[in-house]
């Protein structure tokens, strides 16, 4: 039986470019019928990876005492988006590697493709590690739609 609806994941991390991603996909792309399918997966910073590292707790506890309050603020905002333009769907908040993380949900919630930004927050990690979108590009089982941050100021 064919499915009725698209299942549409938007990776959002709160920067500039996911933000702006996801106005693109609401211009551009959104269909009345798509169940969209909002991960976040919060990242530890270097500075925060340094200070665990060196131990010092007291930094460390405010750090991701500050992390967990913008979690809270974009999964506020993400609860707002579905609400104020009537998108049926859900936010699905993991921990680990952004990159792999994506992808387990993408496969358990057997969406039809995935919209991100072509860069997220953690600008040191892209030359090391490479990009979440590149990532998603090559491993990914289905569509990967990469919204350049010009793209979205037409």
């Amino acid at each position: 039986m064919e499915k009725k609806y698209r299942t549409v994941l938007l990776a959002m991390d709160g920067s500039d470019h996911s933000d702006q991603a996801y106005r693109w996909y609401l211009k551009y792309f959104k269909q009345a019928s798509d169940y969209v399918v909002f991960v976040h997966c919060p990242e530890l910073t270097q500075s925060q990876l340094s200070c665990f590292i060196s131990k010092c707790t007291h930094q460390l506890k405010a750090m991701m005492l500050e992390h967990e309050q913008e979690t809270r603020l974009l999964l506020a905002r993400l609860h707002e988006h579905l609400k104020r333009e009537k998108i049926s769907g859900k936010i699905v908040r993991k921990l680990g590697d952004p990159k792999e993380q994506i992808l387990k949900v993408a496969n358990e919630e057997n969406v039809d493709c995935i919209v991100t930004g072509n860069r997220g927050r953690n600008k040191t990690r892209l030359g090391v590690m490479g990009s979440v979108s590149s990532f998603l590009v090559h491993h990914s089982k289905v569509p990967v739609l990469i919204v350049k941050k010009e793209l979205c100021n037409n």
